[in-house]
């Protein structure tokens, strides 16, 4: 039992302890990954579809001590721009420098801050700053959290996140009652154009009843209800990290497990949304699969998409370190056709 209470200390302590007091410069490194083979980025036992194409990847690092934890991913602006937010209440912008092909090169104009919700005050302080994904609309932004309480954040989109002031949505018991560590992990928002009304994915991390091979998942509308409750088919122990959706591009649902003795897996879904109502008609396809075997995978926990002009869609991938050493924050990048 002493061992299990100093894990959970451990785990706990290892995080920044006090919230940012103000946006900051962030000096970050840059290491792309070389590799002839997809052995080396994914281990041997890897899958990727015919149809998704790994373009490259990076490894971001900094002695700044806020930086980790990111466990949201969104790309924004023609693909220039990266916003991640962490599991303790910090969010992180940087500008992207890419080839031709898409393939990111650099990064500049690296800042790190506090997320603030409207009443100015850091939402570290809260029991609502374990942020677990990210999505970026014409008009606004979306968080969510697990931590005591799961729930939404939503601020009218600015053009930095320093500018952002995030008011809680209000969601049902169902969502907001989600058992610690089995809260809600993944957000993703569809936007109907003609009628201009946003309507928002969520998914849990895990189930939480007897039922382990689902979890569950609602749209909700700007109000908190409920519009759709699915239970979300999970195979082989994995759980879901994040989920992000483009009509041109379809809805991903990435997930990861771990496994002893420190092995990461990773899996990465996709479907097309038919008809009404659109969570119950999932059929998903697997697109990625790969481990830490190779030097590519770690905790993988956002994912991103832009869809280009040709028809083909940019799929990023992010991964959290949990503030270790041990660990690193990996930028990966696909292109589907």
């Amino acid at each position: 039992m002493l061992a299990v209470v100093l894990h959970f200390v451990f785990l706990s302590m290892r995080k920044p302890q006090f919230p940012m007091e103000q946006v900051q410069d962030l000096p970050i490194a840059l290491t792309p990954m070389a590799w002839s083979n997809l052995d080396q980025p994914f281990g041997v036992h890897y899958f990727v579809d015919p149809d998704l194409k790994f373009i490259g990847g990076i490894t971001l690092s900094s002695a700044h001590p806020y930086f980790g934890g990111w466990s949201g991913l969104a790309i924004i602006d023609n693909r220039t721009k990266l916003l991640a937010v962490s599991d303790t209440g910090q969010w992180m912008e940087t500008r992207l420098r890419t080839e031709p092909d898409g393939r990111i090169t650099g990064v500049d104009s690296s800042v790190i801050g506090p997320i603030i919700d409207a009443d100015e005050k850091p939402l570290f302080a809260s029991h609502s700053s374990d942020i677990e994904a990210i999505a970026v609309t014409d008009s606004r932004i979306f968080l969510s959290y697990e931590s005591i309480r799961s729930g939404v954040w939503i601020a009218k989109r600015t053009d930095s996140l320093s500018q952002a002031r995030f008011a809680g949505l209000s969601v049902p018991g169902a969502i907001a009652d989600l058992p610690t560590g089995k809260g809600l992990e993944a957000l993703t928002v569809i936007e109907d154009a003609a009628s201009q009304v946003s309507k928002i994915v969520l998914i849990a991390e895990r189930q939480s009843g007897m039922n382990a091979g689902f979890t569950p998942a609602w749209i909700i509308g700007m109000h908190g209800e409920i519009i759709e409750q699915f239970e979300l088919p999970i195979q082989d122990a994995f759980d879901v990290s994040d989920v992000a959706y483009d009509p041109r591009c379809g809805l991903w649902i990435l997930e990861r497990k771990l496994e002893i003795p420190g092995r990461w897996y990773v899996r990465l879904l996709r479907s097309e949304l038919h008809g009404e109502p659109l969570l119950a008609n999932l059929t998903l396809e697997k697109m990625f699969e790969a481990d830490s075997s190779g030097y590519a995978i770690d905790n993988m926990e956002g994912v991103a998409l832009v869809a280009n002009q040709d028809a083909s869609c940019n799929v990023y991938l992010i991964s959290d370190s949990n503030f270790l050493r041990v660990q690193k924050n990996v930028l990966l990048e696909f292109v589907y056709h």
